[in-house]
Formats: structure tokens, C-alpha cells, sequence
């Protein structure tokens, strides 16, 4: 198979080749007061399965758990306000948190299951899911899924190289902050980040430090565990790794498909779809990833949703413009498109944050202006 090699996302082989340490600047940070007022709970159905999906406007955040308690039963949920991070209640008297753990009541400490879900631009979840259903909306004409080429579990064909083998260097380690008065300036109370839950202790990993490395994979109450984001479909990931080896480490392949990360394992050199969340070539093709759930927000809302948390420094060993989107106006233009797509879903704007679900390959989606 041929890979072509595209100029737009070459700053991996020209921006991206000098590494120094660069210290962490700092300022007092001041969380923006927040209204949570805005909080929705839609009960719904996928699948076969019975879902609540919690979302939040002005915090930018979405979540989906199985309705599906211990004892097989089914809940009837309604919405909590103001009271974050309790979000919803139920019937039986029980007050449920973002991370779908209940607080008070007859079941606390029960936690509901999350389901397989991640936050990603429209473009993307019309291309990787063609046909997928919008909550509400019509069903498309759409192509039938794809089919592997090449070795590959997907076209091959439309495997793209955007960036040089070790362009863009993955975080093997990660040092954290502990409170606001660490941060570095290049954060801003809007920008996003991903959050992860660990033995009751919360990860923050901002996206300004993601889009210029991808990957970071760390070890944390003995967990090896990875995070990926890809800065070109706006998606964020997590997953438990086999082992904390070096092996089971991910990296950056330079590879794309449908504009998105193509990971590779140092074990084996196996390439895996950050939005399919599975390999698609290697000697592990066809296995999936055994998935954290993810929480995106913005970074104003951490201390509404999660109390006590860590947030990634930006002391990487790597300098880079933390604070500078390294792809200009992509984000915000949606005409831009700098690879092909397998189907280009014409029902939402291309750029659109769009919450996704996933059961048995199949995805429903939840634009966030829904909330």
C-alpha cells in the first residue's frame, strides 16, 4: 500500500524536531464561577439497552452510563440541579454523581456501568459509523461500513501519513499538579481537558498539552494505562494497557485514517483506530481495547465535577508552544479537511462537538447543543 505524504501535517518533521526542558510557569489560577443549572438528563435505548445520558452546556460535558443497577433493575431518573457533581436522582430516593456513583441513598456506593463513549467531531463519527443515528434526527443515506484492503481492517487505501515516524513524541510519564496555584499559564479556564478515574483519584490531562504529543501512557496505583487525543477529530481517549512494560506502550505512527490517530504498540508495531478504539493491522488486528471512561469538560468546570484532582504538568521535556493550537484555524473552520473521508455526513457542520455512544460496533450520537 501506498501512504501518501501530505505537507499539512509535516510540522512533525519541521516543528516538532527540537526538544529541550521547559519549566512550568506560574500564576494563580481563578476558576470561572459556573451556573449549573443547565444540566439535562435524557433517558433512552440503543442497542437493546437501556441508557441515561447526563450532559451540561456550559460545562461542555457528557456522560452515558448502562440503566442497569446490581440487582437488574432499571431506574426512573430525573434531573438534579445545582448540585454538582450530583447530577440526577431516582425513584428510590438515590442522588448519582458524573462518574455514575451513587452518593446518598439506599444504593450508595453503587456505581452504574459506563458505556463505550467518546466526545469527537461530527466528520468524524459520519466517517468511522456512515448511517450512524443522531438522537432525534433522521437516518441518512449512507454507504454500508467498510471493508479491510491491503492487510488492513479498514480501506487501506485511504491510510494517509500526515506526520514522520517520531514526529510527534508520546509522553512516556506523567508529573502532575496538585492545586491551582501551580498551573501554568498557557491553561486557560476554556480550554478542554480530559479527565480519568483511578482508585477514586482523578486525572486531568488538558488538551493543549495532547495536541502537540497524542499519547501519553503512565502508571498510577499500579494501573499502565493510556490517553490519546487526536488534535484533527477532536476525540479523547482512554485504556488499561496488558502490562506496564515498555512493549505495551503506544505510540504516534504518523499514520491516519478519516483524519484520525493511527497508534502503534511497541510490542508488536500493531496499528490502532483511536476512534474505533480497536487494532485495524498487526498481529493483534481485531482485538479492542479494554476502556476508561473519559470525562471532557472545560477547565473552569474541574472543581464543580471532580473534588480532588491532578492535572498533567506541562514540564514534559519537550518545548513546545503549550499554549498555541499547533494547526491554526482547523478547529474552527469546517470546510477544512486536510485528508479524505470514507462518507462525509452532510446533517451536522463537520466541526460540530458531537458525544457518541458505541454498543456491538454500531454508534447513537448527542450533539451537545441537545443539552
Amino acid at each position: 500500500m501506498k501512504k501518501q505524504l501530505h505537507l499539512p501535517l509535516l510540522l512533525g518533521g519541521l516543528l516538532l524536531l527540537g526538544a529541550c526542558w521547559k519549566e512550568p510557569m506560574q500564576n494563580k489560577f481563578v476558576p470561572t464561577a459556573i451556573s449549573s443549572n443547565s444540566t439535562r438528563v435524557v433517558e433512552d435505548e440503543f442497542e437493546g439497552r437501556p441508557l441515561v445520558v447526563v450532559g451540561n452546556r456550559s460545562l461542555d460535558f457528557a456522560v452515558c452510563y448502562f440503566n442497569e443497577t446490581v440487582d437488574g433493575k432499571s431506574l426512573s431518573f430525573q434531573v438534579v440541579q445545582d448540585r454538582l457533581p450530583v447530577v440526577m436522582e431516582d425513584q428510590e430516593g438515590n442522588r448519582w454523581d458524573v462518574w455514575g456513583e451513587a452518593v446518598a441513598g439506599p444504593r450508595t456506593g453503587q456505581r452504574l456501568q459506563p458505556a463505550r463513549t467518546m466526545t469527537a467531531y461530527w466528520f468524524a463519527w459520519g466517517a468511522f459509523y456512515p448511517g450512524c443515528e443522531i438522537y432525534a434526527g433522521a437516518l441518512p443515506e449512507a454507504p454500508a461500513p467498510p471493508e479491510g484492503e491491503d492487510g488492513w481492517l479498514i480501506p487501506g487505501s485511504l491510510v494517509r501519513r500526515g506526520a514522520l515516524p517520531g514526529a510527534i513524541p508520546a509522553l512516556n510519564t506523567g508529573n502532575y499538579y496538585r492545586n491551582y496555584s501551580q498551573q501554568p499559564e498557557y491553561l486557560k479556564a476554556s480550554d478542554y481537558v480530559l479527565a480519568i478515574r483511578l482508585e477514586d483519584e482523578v486525572y486531568l490531562f488538558p488538551e493543549p498539552i495532547l495536541q502537540w504529543h497524542e499519547i501519553v501512557n503512565d502508571v498510577q496505583h499500579d494501573i499502565p494505562f493510556s490517553v490519546l487525543y487526536c488534535p484533527l477529530t477532536g476525540s479523547g481517549s482512554a485504556l488499561i494497557r496488558s502490562d506496564s512494560s515498555v512493549n505495551s506502550q503506544l505510540e504516534v505512527s504518523g499514520l491516519l485514517y478519516n483524519s484520525n490517530l493511527l497508534a502503534s504498540d511497541k510490542g508488536t508495531n500493531s496499528h490502532w483506530s483511536q476512534m474505533l478504539q480497536q487494532c485495524v493491522e498487526g498481529a493483534k488486528s481485531g482485538k479492542t481495547w479494554n476502556t476508561i471512561q473519559v470525562i471532557e469538560t472545560t477547565f473552569d468546570g474541574v472543581d464543580a465535577l471532580f473534588k480532588g484532582h491532578q492535572t498533567l504538568s506541562d514540564a514534559t521535556g519537550y518545548y513546545r508552544d503549550y499554549g498555541n493550537f499547533p494547526y491554526g484555524v482547523y478547529c474552527t473552520n469546517n470546510e477544512k479537511l486536510n485528508f479524505p473521508l470514507y462518507f462525509d455526513d452532510p446533517r451536522l457542520p463537520r466541526k460540530d462537538r458531537v458525544f457518541g455512544v458505541v454498543i456491538n460496533g454500531v454508534a447513537k450520537t448527542y450533539p451537545m447543543s441537545l443539552f
